[in-house]
């Protein structure tokens, strides 16, 4: 799935979709997946994030009869695995018969937000490269977050700073451990948080009660606005970074690489921002 987008049941699902795909493709003699739902970390988490594919994904290795075409099976798995709805998908291979060569272009800036706009402008160029599939750039993808501004002299007034409004907001909606007990001389914490279900809307947020020395709803201190975020934050020696992903699987992969690096140069990108292949 796209960084940032689904849940761990839905990579799941959208690999063993893909799973029956490739059982269905010409020559496929066996294969082999490893997922990475994200949370538990792990080297393959790391390996995706560090090349800015989110940590959540799944990775199908494929072995082909030695009677098989490799590069039409190729070709058959990205148009068939191409209608997953939901899911970017980038096939590869390796073997004398591969001719597939992949192809990365990095981008650095001091601005987040420019580095990401940056991104976008790179990998629609990219895409209109003939000679190169599957492009994805995690700077693309963003999820829906919700901005909460404290008034730090109304917060004031109920007797909470900014950071402390901040911090009722954790144990609220994440909880907090108020004690301990033990059952089979095991012991477990207790934790303590808000029913999710009281936190289902933008309104029930906005009725959430805070304060200490008088109660009021947090809309009477803070201002709460739907939005949409980065899915994913990567940097490169401390500075924003965004990658851009691709394969080139024409012959003349000097040919196509003079080709990205022509359109990017072509392009008016964000002041500041730094390109490297």
């Amino acid at each position: 799935l796209p960084p940032g987008a689904g849940s761990p049941q839905d990579t799941l699902a959208k690999a063993i979709e893909a799973e029956q795909i490739i059982a269905g493709l010409p020559g496929v003699e066996v294969y082999h997946t490893n997922i990475s739902l994200g949370g538990g970390g792990g080297m393959m988490a790391l390996d995706r994030a560090f090349f800015g594919q989110g940590t959540q994904g799944a990775s199908i290795s494929v072995g082909l009869r030695s009677d098989a075409d490799l590069v039409a099976v190729q070709e058959l798995a990205r148009q068939r695995l191409g209608a997953l709805q939901g899911a970017a998908v980038s096939v590869g291979g390796g073997g004398p018969g591969d001719m597939n060569t992949s192809l990365q272009v990095s981008l650095t800036g001091d601005d987040p937000d420019r580095v990401r706009a940056a991104a976008r402008q790179v990998a629609e160029a990219v895409r209109g490269v003939p000679g190169v599939r599957d492009v994805s750039s995690a700077a693309e993808a963003s999820l829906p977050e919700v901005a909460i501004k404290v008034d730090p002299q109304k917060a004031l007034a109920v007797g909470l700073s900014g950071a402390q409004v901040a911090q009722q907001l954790r144990e609220l909606t994440a909880g907090q451990t108020v004690t301990d007990v033990h059952f089979d001389g095991e012991r477990m914490d207790v934790v303590l948080r808000t029913d999710s279900r009281d936190l289902a809307s933008l309104e029930a947020l906005r009725n959430l009660p805070v304060g200490t020395v008088r109660t009021v709803p947090l809309s009477a201190i803070a201002t709460i606005e739907p939005g949409r975020a980065a899915s994913q934050v990567t940097r490169l020696n401390q500075r924003p970074s965004a990658t851009i992903n691709g394969t080139i699987t024409a012959k003349n992969t000097g040919e196509v690489n003079r080709a990205v690096q022509q359109r990017i140069s072509a392009l008016s990108l964000p002041a500041g921002v730094e390109v490297e292949y």
